[in-house]
This record gives structure tokens, sequence and C-alpha cells, in this order.
């Protein structure tokens, strides 16, 4: 069996995965937003939730088989990313999942809670120089269609780029980066 920390639990969506499709020994999530936290808590998801923070995070070293950071690092400065990646190092004993914006992706201050803002911005190119293997997701530039009149459009758009872009990921909207230890 394994062990799987998943970074920034939103709504538990990966970790409801993770505990249906791999069935984990022990699957841990840690937010800094408290809502998402007790949210997750009435769904019984997780084996133990933790507030804390990302780029301190409050385990000792090759605690988790696997660690996910879907959608987390961009929500850091630049200097707490880098921290982020040191203790996704630091944790992991076998492999470390993240996606992110392929780039700053701007977000208006009104659209999120704080801790949802992105702050910072990461490149393929930067996520293969710390070792990622780094996939494409999407077509850069596709997600101002996003509205509920172009759904259809965007979705299409994406599903056909990434048969590209994930080759490509320089191109691509968002980034998979995969890091085996």
């Amino acid at each position: 069996m394994s062990t799987i920390l998943d970074i920034g639990i939103g709504f538990g969506i990966w970790g409801y995965l993770a505990h249906v499709l791999r069935k984990p020994s022990l699957l841990v999530g840690i937010d800094i937003n408290l809502n998402y936290l007790l949210a997750a808590k009435k769904h019984n998801i997780y084996d133990c939730l933790v507030l804390a923070s990302a780029s301190s995070l409050p385990f000792r070293e090759e605690s988790f088989d696997y660690v996910l950071a879907i959608e987390v690092i961009e929500h850091l400065p630049k200097v707490a990313g880098e921290k982020m990646f040191a203790e996704l190092e630091r944790v992991c004993r076998r492999k470390i999942v993240l996606t992110t914006p392929n780039g700053f992706l701007e977000q208006h201050p009104c659209v999120a809670p704080e801790s949802e803002i992105h702050k910072s911005g990461w490149s393929a190119r930067e996520l293969r120089g710390k070792g990622y293997k780094v996939r494409g997701i999407g077509l850069k530039g596709t997600s101002r269609l996003r509205s509920r009149r172009r759904l259809t459009v965007y979705g299409l758009l994406n599903y056909l780029s990434t048969l590209i872009t994930f080759f490509f990921p320089e191109f691509s909207e968002y980034i998979l980066a995969v890091k085996a230890r």
C-alpha cells in the first residue's frame, strides 16, 4: 500500500480520486484555508487533515510515497514557491505530481479569496530545470474563451490542442509535471 499527501486540497477532488482509485494506506490532506479542511472532514475522504502552508510542511523527511500539488504553486510568491519545491522533495519518497498554469495567469482579486489569487508563474523550462518531466494541457491563451456561451468551443479546443501541447508544453495553457525520486 502507498501513502499520499495532497497539498492544497481545495474541494478534495484529487483526494477523493486517490482514495477511490489507489486505495492508499494513508491519505493526508493539507490546506491553508480552514473552510476547505472543514468541508473535506464532512466527506471523510482523508485519514488526516492538516492546516499548514505548502512552503513549510509539518512532516518528517520521506514521509509519503506520493505527493500531489495540483494547482497550488501559482498561489505562492516565487520565493515561497521555491521553498515549496524543496519541501516536496523533502517529504516525498517516490513521486511528485504537480500542475500549474504555464507562466503567470492573472486573476482579478474580486474573483477569489486572497489564498487563491495567483502570485507567481512557472514555465515548462523552469520545471524541467528542477528535474521534472513536463507535459502540456490545452493551448496557451484559450482561457479567455472560457464562458458559459463558449464552453463547448473552449473544451473542444483544449481537448484537440492537448494532443500536440502534451509533447510541446511551451505552447500549453497548463503544465503537468512529474518527478520520480
